[in-house]
């Protein structure tokens, strides 16, 4: 019985490495190095989407029940979003640009994006990074579809970072972007995670997004072009196209902080099977005298 016990609890902790993308390839420090990403996330609700088969695979998100498209994590001083994307690739592969917008609950019309983060990749050289990179966006143009819609930098500027905006003004730990590889993706095949970070202070100070609000969330990509572009060309928009209202495809809604397990919540549930299983173990050595 402890070897079958024991390969259960290996069962048991493959299943969550596999799932939470901890066992994988290539990692990418795209923006910036956190040393403190989350190890467990939460999966976004009401979010799913099949591959469009897109040439530019790696702006095509998928994710279903088992493999989600789309997490989410909190902790005191930063929010977290990964999105799951279809194929291999590396940064130097991408010129393209990602989307995670945010309908804050309650504040201006309902189903429509106030806020976004957009990584920017379609840059003429590397070295512009600091220039485009992780951008904060409010909504430039809004359509009657995603397709007629597109967001514009907070800071009014397409070429250059000021302050206002996200690693603006000389700093450096507002906001990061990594990309892991080799992720299972069930039917899916190997997906990758794009993963951000953006800071609680950096958001309470510059914009009205902030802990304790409701937000619901819409993750769109553009294939080839920058942030400034009408959403979802030549890219993807998770659960919706580019010819769907603007209404579609949003999660459910999130409570922000939402408590997530973490590392120590799946630790503690181990022990605590591991107790159960314990105790039971001594209990029934405690038993076997009366039999004896």
């Amino acid at each position: 019985m402890k070897k079958e016990w024991k390969w259960m609890l290996i069962a048991f902790v493959t299943v969550v490495l596999f799932r939470s993308g901890i066992l994988h390839g290539a990692v990418y420090n795209i923006i910036g190095t956190n040393n403190n990403w989350p190890t467990v996330w939460n999966v976004v609700p009401g979010l799913s989407d099949p591959s469009e088969g897109l040439s530019r695979y790696w702006v095509d998100f998928v994710g279903d029940a088992s493999y989600p498209v789309a997490y989410w994590a909190v902790d005191s001083e930063y929010v977290y979003f990964r999105m799951r994307v279809r194929g291999n690739a590396t940064p130097n592969d991408m010129s393209d640009s990602f989307f995670v917008l945010i309908d804050r609950v309650g504040l201006g019309q309902e189903y429509v994006p106030e806020y976004g983060f957009a990584w920017d990749n379609n840059i003429p050289t590397p070295n512009q990074q600091d220039q485009h990179g992780l951008e904060m966006q409010v909504l430039g143009a809004l359509g009657n579809t995603w397709g007629t819609t597109s967001m514009d930098d907070i800071d009014g500027s397409s070429g250059q970072k000021y302050a206002n905006d996200i690693n603006g003004g000389g700093r450096t730990t507002d906001g990061y972007v990594r990309l892991t590889t080799d992720v299972p993706g069930g039917d899916f095949g190997q997906t990758m995670f794009l993963d951000f970070a953006v800071s609680w202070w950096y958001l309470t100070n510059y914009t009205g997004l902030a802990p304790t609000q409701q937000w619901r969330i819409a993750i769109a990509s553009v294939g080839n072009a920058n942030d400034h572009s009408r959403l979802g060309l030549n890219g993807d928009i998770v659960g919706a196209s580019v010819n769907d209202p603007v209404s579609t495809g949003w999660s459910g809604i999130l409570n922000v902080p939402e408590p997530s397990l973490g590392c120590f919540g799946v630790a503690v549930l181990v022990l605590w099977l591991w107790g159960i299983r314990s105790k039971k173990d001594k209990d029934r050595a405690d038993c076997l005298p009366l039999f004896r």
